[in-house]
């Protein structure tokens, strides 16, 4: 295939598929649209080492940035997708450019399920953990002595 592949998110699902692609020798260009400022990392390890500080955000990551330019992977961070147009085979991006494409994947991942705000799901200490930031929020509440109540499990 030649045509350029967007891939709108920018986590586990998003690095498989350009990861897969690239080891089966695809290599028309990629574009990878990514909510977040960080490039793609394991999300299991956020509320188990990583909210221990026993592994950092680098070491999360499931490639090093220049694994991305090497295997000619554009990635673009802190970035949402705000249109799109199928009969353009476009999709208009936050910053304000505009990407053209022949296929579109989607890899948005899950959005957690909060508490409703009428049992308390908007009081101070009730956490939700999605990404780094989440975690990192958690850990500054995290000490000797405190308790925890935990709502689902993941995976």
């Amino acid at each position: 295939m030649s045509g350029r592949l967007v891939v709108v998110g920018g986590g586990q699902a998003a690095f498989a598929l350009v990861a897969k692609l690239r080891a089966l020798k695809d290599e028309r260009p990629v574009t990878i649209v990514a909510s977040e400022a960080s490039l793609p990392y394991q999300r299991p390890p956020l509320s188990k080492k990583y909210l221990l500080r026993e592994m950092s955000l680098d070491r999360l990551l499931y490639r090093p940035e220049a694994w991305y330019s090497e295997h000619d992977i554009d990635i673009r961070l802190s970035t949402t997708v705000t249109r799109i147009d199928r009969g353009q085979k476009q999709v208009a991006l936050s910053d304000g450019s505009v990407l053209g494409y022949e296929t579109l994947a989607f890899a948005t991942g899950a959005t957690p399920r909060r508490l409703p705000a009428s049992v308390g799901g908007d009081l101070a200490g009730v956490y939700v953990v999605r990404d780094f930031r989440d975690a990192d929020l958690l850990a500054e509440e995290m000490r000797p002595g405190r308790r925890a109540l935990v709502l689902g499990g993941g995976y």
